[in-house]
């Protein structure tokens, strides 16, 4: 409702273009977020997600129907080994700030290889990463649980302890332990290969994230010699996925976020994707021809690279929006 009367009460010369919808509802979700609670259910602490407005209120989650069946296995398996040692491993309290399982983070991802980059053949296997996110570091303690998914579960990559001292209820930390396999995923989009660590922010939705920058790569109309801005580009999905369906452009992606702008330079030199650049900087600031890009050659050795101005910029700003400064450039495709 509020986005069809926007127009009206805002500007009566702005269209609304038709919503593509997703081919599915349930199973698309590939990343999924799960809250431990001190009440217990047939001897088990509860492990479920949020009521509504309840920072302290959990409901319990047997089958989450918007993520990938075998998660739902995987959640299963996390709530029965809890439930055997609830004196060893006690649940996180928000409430007096005590016990230590606060969190049951499952991402899925599908590696098709397209880099070469990461062994196997280019047949798409499912990968799992399960990352229990507590109060303080329970490696030797999660050990066993870590053993027991990746027999029980042969897609599951990585299992990680995720350390969260702080009484913020958020399902990540400074600390992350590796416990089982290696400490990211490998998901294949567009035949490029996206290394997700926990913390890596990625379209959540699998299946429609590939027609989503398909679509950013039909509007902005590209021809060879193009330069383009991918502003607040995150981890560089839409910047290498349209690095390598156009070779003849050059892309310049900036983020304010140091780890998220890490990952897209390393996603790029996996992918040996040559004419996407990355820099951090905070965009309300700096303008992004003013942020430091380099290339970097088999050596190491950095060498600045000249940005010139952008024939097409792509935005895709955080809640607050964009700046005006933004928002009032001319002579581009936005």
């Amino acid at each position: 409702r509020d986005l069809h009367s926007f127009p009206t009460r805002r500007s009566s010369d702005l269209p609304v273009l038709d919503i593509l919808p997703c081919e599915t509802t349930t199973a698309y979700r590939n990343k999924m977020e799960f809250s431990f609670a001190p009440k217990l259910y047939e001897g088990k602490p509860v492990l479920g997600l949020h009521m509504p407005g309840r920072f302290d209120r959990i409901l319990r989650i047997s089958d989450c129907q918007i993520q990938d069946p075998e998660a739902n296995e995987i959640l299963q398996a996390v709530s029965n080994f809890v439930g055997e040692y609830t004196e060893e491993l006690p649940v996180y309290n928000s409430r007096k700030h005590r016990g230590l399982l606060r969190h049951v983070v499952i991402r899925t991802a599908e590696n098709r290889n397209a880099s070469g980059a990461y062994g196997g053949s280019a047949e798409p296997r499912k990968e799992i990463m399960v990352s229990m996110v507590t109060s303080q570091r329970l490696a030797s303690l999660l050990t066993p649980l870590a053993q027991l998914l990746a027999e029980r579960f042969p897609s599951v990559v990585s299992v990680m302890n995720v350390v969260n001292a702080s009484k913020s209820a958020v399902a990540h930390g400074p600390q992350q332990v590796t416990l089982h396999g290696r400490p990211f995923l490998v998901h294949t989009m567009l035949g490029v290969d996206f290394q997700i660590s926990h913390s890596s922010f990625f379209q959540t939705n699998a299946m429609q994230a590939p027609r989503l920058l398909s679509r950013v790569g039909e509007l902005c109309e590209l021809s060879d010699g193009d330069v383009v801005y991918d502003m607040f580009c995150g981890t560089g999905s839409i910047a290498l996925c349209l690095s390598r369906q156009h070779p003849g452009i050059t892309v310049f992606g900036a983020d304010l976020e140091a780890s998220a702008i890490a990952d897209a330079q390393l996603n790029a030199d996996n992918n040996e994707i040559s004419n996407a650049f990355f820099a951090r900087g905070d965009l309300h600031s700096l303008a992004v021809h003013e942020l430091p890009f380099a290339s970097v050659d088999a050596q190491g050795n950095e060498t600045m690279v000249d940005v010139p101005p952008p024939s097409c910029v792509i935005v895709d700003p955080p809640r607050p929006g964009l700046h005006p400064r933004c928002v009032s450039m001319r002579d581009v495709r936005i």
